[in-house]
């Protein structure tokens, strides 16, 4: 999966950074560290679903957001198929961290 890139920074610009001092112990466990879990879809469009009750200004809006999502969880749907990019990312021995990119960029 292609991800638009930051045009301001080279393409290998983590690979260029400075690392660490010898006696820094802050990324000295890194290499070590599991990969990130990707969240459950459900359990992602639960905590979506609490915090919009908070932000909506009314019910229908409410109601306007709730069906937008059970549509995107619709089996085999768009929510499924996104799901399955970020777990290939996750197992992707080729990618650190399958969010890394998206946070970076």
């Amino acid at each position: 999966m292609d991800l638009i890139q930051n045009s301001k920074r080279p393409e290998n610009w983590k690979d260029v950074a400075p690392f660490p001092t010898a006696n820094t112990v802050t990324f000295e466990g890194q290499d070590r560290l599991p990969k990130l879990p990707v969240p459950e879809l459900d359990v992602t469009l639960s905590t979506l679903r609490n915090s919009l009750k908070a932000l909506s200004w009314n019910e229908e809006e409410i109601k306007q957001v709730e069906k937008k999502i059970r549509e995107f969880e619709k089996e085999g749907g768009v929510g499924w198929t996104l799901q399955g990019r970020l777990t290939a990312r996750r197992d992707d021995a080729n990618i650190r961290h399958w969010l890394e990119d998206f946070w970076d960029n």
